[in-house]
């Protein structure tokens, strides 16, 4: 989205438009920011304890960020690729991500 995408501001914010990358340094100058998890582990932010909101994902979101283990049709049976699945979607690599990417990965299965 853009600024063009607003279509009213009844409380008169001043929003302004920032490179995604400027953002962590604004922090201290601004009183709200929208930045994506990447740039905030970048910056060293931890979105589960920085954020004052994280998305809810889910199996069924329709969130475009959303990264899925596919597989051409042909493959959907495919021993290898079935026990790839099967190893990363456990209790253990969903603690990894949660601890090592503190909230700017979500686990989901």
């Amino acid at each position: 989205p853009t600024l063009k995408d607003i279509t009213s501001n009844p409380k008169n914010l001043d929003i302004k438009e920032v490179t995604a990358t400027n953002i962590p340094a604004l922090l201290p100058d601004v009183a709200f920011a929208a930045i994506n998890s990447g740039v905030a582990m970048d910056a060293k932010l931890i979105p589960s304890e920085d954020a004052f909101v994280l998305e809810q994902v889910s199996l069924t979101s329709d969130n475009p960020y959303i990264n899925i283990i596919v597989a051409r049709t042909e493959d959907k049976d495919n021993a290898t690729l079935l026990r790839i699945v099967k190893l990363y979607q456990t209790d253990a690599v969903k603690q990894i991500i949660l601890e090592d990417f503190k909230g700017s990965q979500i686990p989901v299965w």
